[in-house]
This record gives structure tokens, sequence and C-alpha cells, in this order.
């Protein structure tokens, strides 16, 4: 038998009681193995962003040559490696100086 101290349910953590059964239990069937959570969900989240973060804008070098499907063509002036929102400053010509999340954006790189 299990049981979870903490679970997500729809994206919100919920901290659990064990149940009152678990107490019926002789100790002598009992091996508890614990674990520090919170150290390993730190260590996870951390590395898991700052993976995600970099590979965001590793691949875009300031003065490529980009493809946007409302935009068009354009060449990259600054890359702004903001942690919620890191985002490309794009010149599209006629269109203007557009800043463009690398989150949300479906930009094609090169010559299409």
């Amino acid at each position: 038998l299990t049981y979870s101290m903490r679970r997500t349910r729809m994206g919100v953590p919920e901290f659990l009681d064990p149940s009152r059964f678990l107490n019926e239990i002789p100790e002598e069937f009992i091996d508890k193995i614990t674990t520090d959570l919170k150290e390993k969900s730190k260590i996870i989240n951390e590395e898991q962003s700052f993976k995600n973060e970099e590979n965001l804008y590793v691949n875009y070098k300031v003065g490529e040559k980009i493809y946007h499907d409302e935009f068009g063509y354009g060449k990259i002036i600054e890359i702004v490696k903001d942690k919620l929102n890191p985002y490309l400053v794009i010149n599209f010509g006629n269109e203007g100086i557009k800043k463009i999340s690398l989150k949300y954006s479906k930009i094609k790189r090169g010559e299409i």
C-alpha cells in the first residue's frame, strides 16, 4: 500500500492526509520510504525551466532571416532573453519592426 502526500489535480497542488486505515496495519509489516519532495521538485523544475528557456532562442542569431505567416520575410535585429516571455525583435521591412514571442510564434527559419 502507498499514499501520496501531495498530488496535482487540474493544475492545482493538493496536500493529502493518509487514510485512517493505515494505522490499523501492524508496524512489523510497514516499510516507510520517504523523500524530500521539496528538494526533488525544486531541482527538477529548475532544470526543466532552464532547458525550456534555452531551447527557445538558442537556434536564433541576430541578422538571421526568418519568415512569419502574417508579416512575411524579416531579419532578426535583437534577441530578448526574458525569463517569462523571450522574444525576437524583427525588421519586416514594409511591415515595420515587430516583437515576436518565442513561446507563441510560428516563425520559420531562412529563405522560403
